[in-house]
């Protein structure tokens, strides 16, 4: 009775007017959205579980599909940041099989993320240890890497995490 299944049935051999007069408009009036997912950082890692669509890789994966960055947290390159923008080259990390992780960037297509208010960045430090301390992402921007960590242009490997369109969080990584 509902040969294109989308709820209204005999509509492909009845006009569809003589079909909702008879059975009703089938679609609900009033929808529901599943509640968003936030993505946040409750402690800062270097290999962030996959998630779901990501395949073998960390994170949200290195594919989102678009041009644009998705909700999720993505690895990649901060080739330049400002105020109000990053912009970043997504890169893929994953397992590898000679190490804890391995990095490879396929696409140098370079995107645009705007940067939410109250930001916040995870910093990485060493003080005896390498530890992240969490600044403010307009304060990140103002001050030197520490160089026993990082290059004099900063720890630019670094995990975003995007929710609603934004930039909200980035951890800083250090690789030997």
């Amino acid at each position: 009775m509902d040969a294109d299944r989308n709820g209204i049935p005999c509509e492909t051999v009845y006009e569809s007017a003589l079909v909702l007069a008879f059975w009703g408009d089938p679609l609900p009036t009033t929808t529901t959205t599943a509640p968003a997912v936030w993505y946040a950082v409750v402690t800062p890692e270097y290999e962030v579980r996959s998630l779901p669509g990501a395949g073998s890789f960390y994170g949200s994966g290195c594919s989102p599909g678009s041009d644009r960055l998705p909700d999720g947290i993505w690895f990649g390159y901060i080739d330049q940041a400002d105020r109000a923008v990053i912009s970043f080259d997504l890169m893929c990390f994953g397992p590898g099989p000679e190490g804890p992780g391995e990095i490879t960037n396929s696409n140098a297509k370079l995107r645009t993320v705007p940067v939410a208010g109250g930001a916040t960045v995870h910093r990485i430090m060493a003080d005896g240890v390498l530890v992240w301390v969490a600044v403010p992402y307009q304060t990140w921007l103002t001050i030197s890497p520490d160089p026993a960590v990082c290059p004099p242009e900063g720890c630019r490997l670094v995990w975003l995490y995007v929710n609603e369109g934004q930039v909200t969080e980035v951890v800083e990584l250090f690789f030997s």
